[in-house]
């Protein structure tokens, strides 16, 4: 192979690996994580948080099945944080459980490729009345409450 030849194949090799080094480590997951509080605002220790992952966005927050969805489960920490890494992009209800405590409107959440989405759950006393808002999503960069 002549000398401009080689040259030009080198550079051409050169250029294609840096077009797909950006490709070739561009996430595909995204992450949740967030607090778990009791009425009060302290955190709760030891809850045990449920992702469920729906399949379509409207999913009512009610007729998710256990039996059925893809879910991952996560334990708080003495600070009551959870954290849920490689997740699939796509749309995901939140659930949350500890004895004598209650999750009445379970948070949805969207998770987007290399972002992460924070959410705030508070539970409240078995048999207090709570009235829930319509389900509504949050996203990378915002909290829900």
């Amino acid at each position: 192979m002549n000398r401009p030849l080689r040259a030009a194949v080198s550079a051409l090799v050169i250029g294609v690996c840096f077009a797909l080094h950006n490709t070739a480590f561009a996430g595909t997951t995204g992450v949740v994580s967030g607090f778990v509080y009791d009425r009060s605002g302290r955190p709760l220790r030891g809850a045990d948080v449920v992702i469920f992952d729906l399949r379509v966005p409207n999913e009512s927050r009610f007729d998710v099945n256990s039996q059925t969805s893809e879910s991952t489960s996560a334990m708080t920490d003495a600070h009551g944080y959870f954290v849920f890494i490689s997740l699939k992009p796509g749309y995901y209800l939140v659930r949350s459980r500890l004895a004598g405590q209650y999750l009445y409107c379970p948070p949805r959440v969207i998770v987007d490729a290399d972002q992460s989405t924070f959410v705030s759950i508070s539970m409240v006393d078995r048999g207090m009345l709570v009235v829930c808002s319509p389900p509504r999503y949050t996203g990378p960069g915002a909290a829900a409450w």
